[in-house]
């Protein structure tokens, strides 16, 4: 869902709570924005209950890297694109001294829609296979006729 928005952002949120300190309702505030009424509903009882309208803190548990970590896995997984996950684990360590699970690796990967790879192992050509196959060409299939 391309438009949807979790959170309203600060200014937006920041100038509900001027709109409505201006004593306009919240209906007509909700309006201006193009939000729920809701929604303002929610700013301005954050906003009486701690003065400001910074979003709390939420609950769960705190990522082990942060997003400039995860793009440096993010860039370093493209430029190589056979890396495993290992690998990549003892570069980030090596570079930022972050600990992290090879797990945690692979989930920071998915979730930027990169998958594993796995080399595809073909034989080697001698040049002996290259002259047969320019002799003769590729093998077409005869036509029962």
């Amino acid at each position: 869902m391309p438009g949807f928005r979790r959170h309203m952002d600060m200014e937006t949120a920041a100038r509900a709570v001027s709109l409505l300190q201006e004593g306009q309702s919240q209906r007509s505030v909700a309006m201006q924005l193009g939000v729920s009424r809701r929604a303002i509903r929610n700013v301005w009882e954050r906003f009486q209950e701690t003065g400001s309208v910074a979003r709390r803190p939420g609950s769960g548990r705190v990522r082990a890297t942060t997003a400039q970590e995860d793009r440096y896995l993010r860039l370093t997984a493209r430029r190589e694109r056979t890396l495993t996950a290992r690998t990549l684990q003892t570069r980030l360590r090596q570079s930022t001294g972050t600990r992290v699970s090879d797990q945690t690796i692979r989930n920071r990967l998915h979730e930027d829609g990169q998958r594993s790879r796995v080399r595809a192992i073909r034989l080697k050509l001698t040049r002996a296979h290259r002259a047969a196959h320019l002799r003769y060409g590729p093998m077409k299939p005869e036509i029962n006729k």
